[in-house]
């Protein structure tokens, strides 16, 4: 590139057949004690490469015209970022876990530190917060004062270094939280893993439908497809799909009905991917005769399992039928809806051998390895599977 030297900041870059000569503008100015630099490339004469030197020129004269933001003469607290760092969180992550955040903020990391500017924070604070988590104890339903679970206590340390590292980032200040070691407590297990049998899960069908009938397809719906209880409750009639060969009929799940402190929303799933579930036809069949019997007449976008009201359900409406048909069917555990998607994973994974990918193509979870991520299960293989399970549980997929 060659200078052209009657001008400074025109250079002369090469000749195009068609368009001219090609220049390389540059045009510079001191702004608030920096150098700012505007380039442009422009074809043509080397007038056309004057004029343009010359609107770079007022275009940096408009910006020192510009008042300047004065740097502030304090750090703000902990406190006051955390509020514009959780407005920056609102449109990037669920309802759900923002509102996780923000208590988690609230309750722990800023009653310690809420009040200190962000740049005397140091790792002396950070460890000292880490040993006053680990003090911290909670009162369970019978009055007990335990420690926190170890998993509970590591969700508290995550989103405290995350809200700190951005802080770090945001004002330039160094990361305090390079290999800090997190709160550890002697509680390890905090998540029941406790699943039924093919056989016990037979049994809890069979009494919730004597005995409450009135939520038996909500129960019998998790039971056969492992649906969390907000996917369960967001589904519509036309969410019922025949297959394109008729071979059978399927759930479309795209949805998950999540209540939050400004009340019901409708959200995407939480791996946000819209999943397709092969559905015993006995189901299918039960899922029709509610249809009919609410007076719906073909596709139809009505909710399923709507409240009294016409809303969402939510799921501690299934609290006091599950728990009292746990006990009637000999069970000596409390099913949740969360038991039964467990269930659903175990049994299923014990029939598809070989076909783990399968499965968590209908879990909708999301696997770290690789092939997974590219991976679809056909239909074919996922309805094998189903329709092998809810045999093994019963005539025709029911009890």
């Amino acid at each position: 590139m060659k200078k052209y030297g009657r001008t400074p900041g025109i250079y002369k870059v090469s000749t195009h057949q068609k368009k001219g000569e090609k220049w390389k503008v540059i045009a510079t100015r001191q702004i608030a004690g920096r150098q700012v630099k505007k380039t442009r490339t422009v074809y043509g004469s080397y007038l056309a490469a004057q004029k343009t030197k010359e609107a770079l020129k007022k275009e940096l004269q408009s910006l020192s015209a510009l008042p300047m933001i004065k740097a502030p003469e304090s750090f703000p607290t902990l406190n006051d970022y955390a509020q514009f760092w959780m407005s920056s969180k609102r449109a990037s992550l669920r309802v759900k876990t923002v509102e996780m955040y923000a208590h988690v903020l609230k309750s722990q990391l800023l009653p310690v530190m809420g009040d200190m500017p962000c740049d005397e924070i140091t790792r002396l604070h950070l460890k000292a917060y880490s040993m006053f988590l680990e003090q911290k104890r909670r009162t369970t339903c019978k009055g007990e004062s335990i420690p926190y679970a170890q998993d509970t206590l590591r969700g508290f340390w995550r989103v405290s270094l995350q809200l700190l590292r951005d802080m770090a980032a945001d004002l330039e200040l160094s990361d305090m939280t390079q290999r800090l070691k997190g709160p550890s407590s002697k509680r390890q297990g905090v998540r029941e893993r406790t699943t039924l049998t093919e056989k016990e899960l037979s049994k809890l069908l069979f009494t919730v439908k004597a005995s409450f009938p009135w939520v038996y397809l909500e129960v019998l719906t998790m039971a056969l497809t492992g649906l969390r209880a907000g996917e369960v409750y967001a589904l519509t009639f036309s969410d019922v799909i025949t297959t394109p060969d008729n071979a059978g009929y399927t759930l479309r799940v795209s949805k998950s009905a999540v209540h939050t402190q400004r009340g019901w929303q409708l959200t995407e799933t939480k791996t946000k991917n819209e999943r397709l579930i092969p559905i015993s036809d006995y189901l299918a069949e039960k899922i029709e005769e509610k249809k009919r019997a609410l007076g719906l007449i073909g596709e139809h976008r009505g909710l399923i399992f709507p409240s009294n009201r016409g809303g969402f359900r939510h799921v501690s409406s299934l609290s006091k039928p599950l728990f009292r048909a746990s006990k009637a069917a000999g069970l000596t555990i409390s099913v949740t809806p969360q038991v039964l998607r467990r269930t659903f994973n175990t049994l299923i994974k014990k029939r598809a051998v070989g076909s783990d990918l399968a499965l968590r193509d209908m879990m909708g979870h999301v696997s770290s390895d690789m092939t997974s991520l590219y991976f679809r299960s056909n239909d074919e293989e996922k309805r094998a599977i189903v329709l092998d399970f809810c045999g093994a549980i019963g005539s025709r997929g029911t009890p």
